[in-house]
């Protein structure tokens, strides 16, 4: 109980020092190994499952008009350290990083068509700080044969997990626009705060 006093429960903490929920799981486990703790430890991930459910249900998906808004104001093609689209800590949902990608890839077509684009320089993403896990992971290795090469991927505090890891380790493989991979061009990748585990970090 004084552990979990000390912890906090935050789904998405700001600060990266702070334990994800799932730290919270992680330091009160070793505590509960007696038989009869188990009625204990199924509850409290019952909990945290619907606290999960609740939090994903009570908020509704932008309309792509706000979509729309969120990468005008991240994109900026101009920046001293190279393009960037910086998204991070937007409360962005699972569900929309497809149509955000989508939004994303006709914009940059817009600027290349009228001769503002990035004319050969690599993209540096950043989509810290939002709870896509594994899913927002997937919808970026399905739209990524339609994006620039990436420069820079920040993931951190993102949800991952094991699963995230896998699709991420998916990503790395998959062509880009121009037929390299996305590893192929990357310098930069954050991933903290995702709980990856053993098992996601061999993958990736």
């Amino acid at each position: 109980q004084r552990t979990a006093a000390t912890l906090t429960v935050d789904l998405n903490p700001k600060y990266d020092w702070e334990p994800q929920a799932g730290g919270v799981i992680e330091a009160l486990l070793p505590r509960f190994t007696a038989e009869e703790d188990r009625e204990v430890v199924v509850r409290l991930l019952a909990c945290l499952l619907v606290l999960t459910r609740t939090a994903f249900a009570a908020v509704a998906p932008r309309d792509p008009e706000a979509l729309r808004a969120l990468v005008l104001a991240g994109l900026d093609l101009d920046r001293a350290d190279g393009p960037t689209l910086d998204l991070s800590d937007k409360a962005l949902l699972p569900c929309e990083v497809a149509p955000l990608l989508e939004v994303l890839v006709g914009e940059l077509a817009r600027r290349e068509a009228a001769g503002e684009g990035l004319a050969g320089r690599p993209l540096r993403l950043n989509l810290g700080g939002n709870p896509i896990g594994p899913h927002g992971v997937k919808a970026l290795r399905e739209a990524a044969p339609r994006l620039p090469p990436l420069r820079a991927l920040d993931l951190w505090g993102c949800g991952l997990g094991a699963g995230g890891a896998l699709e991420l380790a998916e990503l790395l493989a998959t062509p880009s626009r121009g037929g390299a991979t996305v590893g192929a061009h990357l310098e930069e990748l954050y991933l903290h705060v995702n709980g990856l585990g053993e098992a996601g970090g061999r993958a990736v």
